[in-house]
């Protein structure tokens, strides 16, 4: 019975922590959004390497990375400062 509540609330803690996750890719920039689905291959977006980023933005590698970052980051604010954040992820 122990166990099986415990893979319950594992289930639970892994949807709360994708919508929380998409909820906050959604609050994104068109241009941070794009990128962290085709670096990660989001919502069946075909993953796409820094180098093939940069040319299709005609940015640099390094710029992709840093935007990529900075998305990362907002993300992570989003779902720490989000009334369940602190119960996210845990």
């Amino acid at each position: 019975m122990q166990q099986q509540k415990a893979e319950i609330d594992a289930q639970l803690d892994a949807c709360r922590n994708e919508t929380l996750a998409c909820r906050a890719v959604d609050n994104l920039g068109v241009m941070e959004r794009h990128i962290l689905e085709r670096r990660f291959e989001l919502r069946g977006v075909p993953r796409m390497t820094l180098e093939a980023l940069g040319q299709h933005y005609h940015l640099s590698r390094e710029r992709i990375r840093q935007i990529q970052n900075r998305a990362l980051a907002a993300i992570r604010t989003e779902v720490e400062t989000s009334p369940i954040g602190g119960l996210a992820f845990a």
